[in-house]
């Protein structure tokens, strides 16, 4: 049985083929480059176990997402852990590495079972710290709490988890650092985020790490680096629940 986020991105994807001539060659392409793994960035947004295949579904998600952060709709941050994850059934050794996360965050790993699990737990902030759009512009943004998803994940969970929940904090196996990804639209619009004045330098103690794939986006393939590709899940994202 299908989740409600693989549902969705199930619609979405056969609505953008129906109604965009030549959307079907930008999804190929970007289905061939996440399987020959050339996108720096992808275990970030999408890891599958080596055994399964992507899709033209994942592909749809993965470059929407892609999309969202070239167009800097999505704020972005890193924050070291030290050590890559554990499986999901080592709890207690997960918890003990996201014990010692720089300040101001903290987290817990709880994975919840089943098809329906919404996230393997939270992460959160209790003082304000920086976060950065595409161009590397940082922004301050308030003390939060988003889910975390930690190990394999869909492109369509990080994509929903960014439209319902204000964000989602990526560990994907492989990697020593968590990865932030904001809804910076949502965030503003209850005033969570401002941006920082021009010219003044960024404090320290607000500056987690910028992302560290600076040439992986445009994130399409020749053929969608326009980025028009993602106008309608912007719009979508601009339309944030009260």
């Amino acid at each position: 049985m299908k989740t409600f986020h693989e549902n969705l991105i199930k619609v979405w994807t056969e609505n953008y083929l129906i109604n965009n001539n030549g959307g079907g060659r930008v999804l190929v392409e970007c289905l061939k480059m996440m399987r020959d793994q050339q996108y720096t960035d992808l275990d970030s947004i999408h890891q599958k176990s080596a055994h399964l295949e992507h899709t033209i579904y994942d592909a749809y998600a993965f470059c929407q997402m892609r999309c969202l952060i070239a167009s800097s709709d999505v704020l972005r941050f890193t924050v070291d852990v030290g050590c890559d994850p554990y499986s999901d059934r080592q709890i207690a050794l997960n918890n003990a590495a996201l014990s010692d996360l720089p300040a101001p965050f903290t987290a817990l790993f709880r994975p919840e079972a089943g098809r329906g699990a919404n996230s393997d737990g939270h992460l959160e902030w209790d003082k304000k710290i920086m976060a950065f759009v595409y161009d590397g512009t940082g922004m301050q943004v308030d003390p939060i709490s988003i889910p975390l998803e930690v190990g394999t994940t869909l492109a369509s969970r990080t994509l929903v988890h960014v439209y319902q929940d204000r964000g989602v904090a990526r560990w994907p196996y492989g990697s020593d650092k968590i990865h932030v990804f904001l809804n910076r639209y949502e965030l503003e619009t209850f005033g969570h985020v401002r941006s920082w004045p021009k010219g003044k330098a960024y404090p320290k103690n607000l500056s987690p790490k910028p992302p560290d794939d600076p040439d992986a986006l445009p994130a399409m393939p020749r053929s969608g680096r326009k980025f028009s590709f993602a106008a309608d899940r912007v719009a979508q994202l601009r339309r944030p629940s009260t």
